[in-house]
């Protein structure tokens, strides 16, 4: 949702922004795809550029639990895929899952991002995550964090392995 969307909406239904998330995430929960676990999750999420960003947990019948998709991801996909580079305020239909909590931790300013949890409460990532471990604590001036739009393509240090496996890649693709 644009800026100027959320603003039109915030005036006609008269509320501020961290209500209207909260309608979005309660909206967005009931778009939930919970095949196995029949838990419905919905999240909304403020962007630095004052975008609205949503997100639902999707769940695959047939694969575990790890194959799942959760809201927080959704939404941050979402924001990643529309050029978001920070997230300020998020909510969600019930407390962030610990997994979520450290994909989180992986986004810029992560311990200030303010985090509504359906009727728990307000509080930040930082309080959610206490003694968090992420990219800072890989690298003094690591500025690649999720929504930082930066690639980071991998290749092999040894070049006999490169060559293996583009050989190895050729001899699959000529079958």
């Amino acid at each position: 949702i644009t800026t100027k969307a959320r603003a039109e909406l915030e005036s006609a239904l008269g509320v501020n922004t961290s209500q209207l998330l909260r309608l979005f995430m309660e909206r967005g929960r009931h778009s939930a795809r919970p095949q196995i676990s029949r838990f419905l999750v919905g999240a909304a999420a403020l962007g630095a550029t004052g975008d609205i960003f949503v997100g639902v947990n999707v769940e695959f019948g047939g694969c575990h639990l790890g194959a799942t998709l959760h809201a927080e991801q959704f939404l941050v996909l979402n924001a990643m895929g529309a050029g978001e580079t920070r997230l300020i305020e998020l909510a969600t239909s019930s407390c962030p899952c610990g997994h979520c909590r450290q994909f989180l931790n992986e986004l810029p300013r992560a311990a200030e991002l303010v985090v509504h949890m359906g009727s728990a409460g307000r509080t930040t990532l930082g309080a959610l995550l206490p003694f968090a471990f992420g990219p800072s604590d890989l690298f003094d001036d690591f500025d690649s964090h999720i929504l930082s739009g930066k690639r980071h393509a991998l290749r092999l240090l040894n070049p006999q392995h490169q060559t293996a496996a583009s050989t190895r890649s050729e001899e699959h693709t000529s079958e």
